[in-house]
């Protein structure tokens, strides 16, 4: 419980004080608590104490109970206050957490909503993730339908490029492989970032992935002497998941805008096929019919007979 004093937690509030007093006035045998300088907070400063009973928290001494045998009981109701008094505390930042998470996921959802573009999208989820998390250069790669690798924003530093995800032998050469969010806070002694700019000394990265379509990566680099936590881990990863959702979304937008295109263009073609065919077969049917129409003019002028007059007639006119 880091920035805890056993001091704060034995006069918090009057009452608590107090109950602690009348504690001391139960056990007849002197006791002392002193804070972690050993300093006297409650009771008596015994020079020479028959035991000296460390009271913690997780790893680290907040003070001692100093006294007999029977100052066993105090140290131990003491400690029982401290342990939930850390508890409740632990509880306290979860639920800040938890709606620090929710707030970062309704407003990025926001401004997710206002495009459907695949690289406003990856800026907005570096810039998130820049704002929340220590970094000196973070990028995002997009795997195409074809496979390709594509790096299509990135931020700070430049400390990689499409080059580097071409080297299968190269961790980061395979991200399509790439399962889960990691931390490495050690990139020197990782034997799988051979090839990472040597400036790097720590870095964080989440798949972009929607069920199990593999979308992409984000990553973080760290030059300073920064130790990624897992609180950092877990916020990269909700706002991966944010941004997958919304890049996948924004290219099946892009592929039904494309097809309707490529359909339009079918039917363009279509109807100027079925106007030069329809040019065509007229011209190739009035040929014949001119013959014909001439031929029947001839005929007309020279021939004998109503009926068949009649006949030619009707021919010409048509």
């Amino acid at each position: 419980m880091p920035g805890v004093s056993l001091k704060r937690l034995i006069k918090k509030g009057k009452e608590t004080h107090e109950i602690f007093m009348d504690l001391l006035d139960i056990f007849p045998e002197r006791i002392g608590v002193l804070d972690e300088n050993e300093n006297l907070l409650l009771g008596v400063n015994i020079e020479d104490p028959e035991i000296k009973i460390p009271v913690k928290t997780d790893d680290e001494v907040l003070g001692w109970v100093l006294g007999d045998k029977q100052s066993k009981v105090f140290a131990r109701l003491l400690q029982q206050y401290v342990t939930k008094e850390n508890e409740r505390k632990t509880l306290g930042q979860e639920v800040l957490t938890m709606y620090r998470e929710i707030n970062i996921i309704y407003d990025f959802s926001e401004k997710l909503a206002k495009t459907i573009d695949p690289e406003n999208i990856a800026e907005m989820a570096l810039e998130e993730a820049n704002h929340l998390i220590k970094a000196t250069g973070s990028v995002v790669f997009l795997i195409d339908k074809n496979d390709q690798k594509k790096l299509i924003s990135e931020s700070g530093q430049g400390y990689m490029t499409e080059a580097d995800l071409s080297y299968p032998d190269y961790f980061f050469g395979n991200i399509e492989n790439i399962e889960s969010a990691e931390i490495i806070n050690d990139t020197k002694s990782d034997s799988r970032l051979g090839s990472l700019d040597s400036k790097i000394t720590s870095l964080v990265y989440a798949p972009l992935k929607v069920k199990q379509r593999m979308l992409g990566l984000i990553i973080l680099f760290n030059e300073e002497k920064t130790l990624y936590r897992a609180a950092d881990l877990k916020l990269l990863t909700t706002i991966a998941l944010q941004a997958a959702s919304a890049i996948e979304s924004a290219l099946l937008y892009k592929e039904i805008i494309e097809e309707a295109k490529s359909r339009e263009e079918a039917l363009r073609r279509v109807d100027k096929l079925k106007d030069e065919f329809l040019a065509n077969t007229s011209h190739e049917l009035r040929t014949p019919l001119n013959g014909i129409i001439g031929l029947s003019e001839s005929l007309f002028d020279n021939i004998q007979g109503e009926g068949l007059k009649e006949v030619l007639s009707m021919i010409i006119s048509s």
